[in-house]
């Protein structure tokens, strides 16, 4: 509880952009860990710290957590996980996010789509990538999806998706 005051304490304080984050995070997680604050606050204390600081490690690990917590509203939870996985494609929590994502059941646009697939690609998630890369357009990703061919030792697929690719 002293470590939560300290923390508290130096978030009021600082004005320094590099320990602020890491205030604000551990401030959480800590909250988190001793329940010192519901799960919607502490959703909206990491989504806080997704948006002011989105490329800092920080940043981009509220962004996830913001998704875990965010239980009851499951399209917050997505557009968490996937702001996650913009910023962290083969991040540490990325293959929990996909595996998140997976048992959503929520509207996925193309580029949602896309970017579950790149994380997956990342990830060296071939067939997972190639399930989500038919839902994007092909003109746009015919490579990744060689790629993922390539990388399941498809030769004969990769040839004719490199050769579809190629025509257009």
């Amino acid at each position: 509880k002293t470590t939560l005051l300290k923390l508290r304490e130096i978030i009021k304080t600082t004005k320094n952009d590099t320990i602020k984050p890491w205030a604000l995070y551990n401030e959480a997680i800590l909250s988190q860990e001793l329940k010192a604050n519901s799960e919607n606050v502490l959703a909206k204390k990491f989504k806080q710290i997704h948006t002011t600081y989105p490329n800092t490690d920080f940043g981009i690990a509220s962004a996830y957590k913001s998704a875990q917590l965010s239980k009851e509203n499951a399209n917050q939870a997505k557009s968490s996980y996937i702001n996650y996985l913009s910023y962290a494609p083969n991040g540490k929590f990325s293959l929990n996010s996909i595996e998140e994502l997976d048992k959503m059941n929520v509207y996925f646009s193309l580029n949602d789509y896309e970017t579950i697939a790149d994380a997956s690609y990342a990830n060296e998630r071939y067939q997972s990538a190639l399930k989500y890369y038919e839902k994007t357009i092909f003109s746009k990703n015919w490579y990744k999806i060689s790629k993922c061919y390539r990388g399941l030792k498809n030769k004969e697929q990769e040839k004719l998706t490199i050769q579809k690719g190629l025509s257009l």
